[in-house]
């Protein structure tokens, strides 16, 4: 038995066992004149049926117009909930989209002051990866934008150019602090972000000053990051 991805497709299932005499999906979706493939879809929580829909189904399994308001009043309420959590779902992707878009953009601009470093220099990309001892391969993706440098890389790539190290790593932070989370690998940090995205709104403003004073302790010691 599979088991229902939402509260709404619980309710759905448990309604069909106890409401329904173990009614089949079958049948169901015959009395609501849908296809056995919706109904499986409502029931196993992958779509949520629309208003219409599930007003009809409380008048089905209702044997009083007292219990048909009780059970059309549960359903509207799961029903109002999963589209809240959908709704929040796309907000979040479209967030995470903009944060990526964003570390994606200050990369390229790093990338083109180490490439113009180089130019002044007179050095490639071989050379480069041999002075900072940085593998060929990983130094050219770097460079390329295929993949995120770490804070030590940064550090070298400076060092072989003869470079504050401030000048790669100043433009990530602190704009976001996330970048922290994608910079530093740092284990701290890392739990912090964490705990920022899976606790309530109202306690992430201490979440977020935790990772702050995390980064401004890394700052007092001198630490680059």
């Amino acid at each position: 038995m599979i088991t229902p991805r939402n509260k709404l497709g619980v309710y759905l299932r448990e309604l069909r066992f106890t409401k329904g005499n173990r009614i089949t999906q079958v049948d169901l979706a015959k009395k609501l004149g849908i296809s056995t493939r919706m109904y499986l879809l409502y029931e196993g929580g992958k779509c949520i049926p629309n208003t219409g829909l599930l007003k009809k189904i409380a008048e089905f399994y209702a044997s009083s117009d007292e219990e048909k308001e009780e059970i059309e009043n549960k359903l509207l309420e799961l029903y109002k909930a999963e589209k809240e959590k959908k709704k929040e779902k796309r907000e979040k992707q479209i967030e995470s989209k903009d944060l990526e878009e964003e570390i994606s953009n200050i990369l390229i601009t790093v990338t083109r002051i180490i490439m113009h470093d180089m130019k002044q220099k007179k050095i490639d990309t071989r050379i480069l990866a041999e002075l900072a001892g940085i593998h060929y391969e990983r130094m050219n993706k770097i460079l390329l934008c295929e993949q995120m440098p770490e804070i030590q890389e940064l550090e070298k790539i400076a060092h072989a150019l003869g470079k504050s190290p401030e000048r790669y790593i100043a433009p990530f932070i602190p704009v976001k602090t996330e970048y922290f989370y994608y910079l530093a690998k740092d284990s701290k940090a890392k739990k912090i972000l964490s705990m920022y995205y899976q606790i309530e709104d109202k306690d992430r403003e201490k979440v977020f000053n935790a990772l702050l004073a995390l980064i401004n302790a890394y700052l007092e010691q001198g630490q680059t990051f």
